[in-house]
């Protein structure tokens, strides 16, 4: 019975991944003080349109993400940078199908490239492309765009997996 149960905890732990790639590193920000980030934009380019509640819900998790972390900007403050994404792939199959095929159905993801603005001057300090994605049929369209903030937060904090 353990082994079932821990087979089962790993199909779930590895159905799900986020990953980024730095295209162009950030220079760290000198002094004792933190960059603090604003959202400037989350856009659709990709070749399936994009739901509208979907980048909302990652622009939501990724404030939240920042505001945890505090890299986040106060709302009456000036940011130090400026995120500028850019959902390049989307694919999420319906819960239905989830449910009735898993992983037979296909994987679920979204796939952005992330640009990091000199707020004052619009100029690209960094950039990485972060994909995330799902293959099972366990959790669903908020639980990608967590793991997509969190993925993004990551590379604005300069972690690296």
């Amino acid at each position: 019975m353990k082994r079932i149960l821990m087979l089962c905890l790993a199909l779930i732990v590895t159905g799900c991944a986020s990953t980024h790639v730095v295209t162009k590193p950030m220079e760290p920000v000198t002094g004792s003080s933190q960059a603090k980030y604003s959202v400037r934009s989350i856009e659709d380019r990709s070749e399936n349109t994009v739901p509208e509640q979907f980048l909302e819900a990652i622009k939501g998790y990724l404030k939240a993400e920042l505001k945890k972390r505090d890299m986040i900007a106060e709302e009456k403050s000036v940011p130090d940078r400026e995120l500028a994404i850019q959902v390049t792939y989307y694919r999420m199959r319906s819960g239905f199908t989830r449910m009735m095929f898993g992983v037979m159905a296909g994987k679920d993801g979204v796939t952005s490239t992330v640009n990091v603005l000199n707020a004052k001057t619009g100029e690209i300090l960094g950039t990485s492309g972060v994909d995330t994605y799902n293959v099972l049929a366990v959790g669903g369209e908020q639980d990608v765009a967590r793991m997509h903030a969190e993925e993004i937060a990551n590379f604005l904090a300069g972690k690296q997996k």
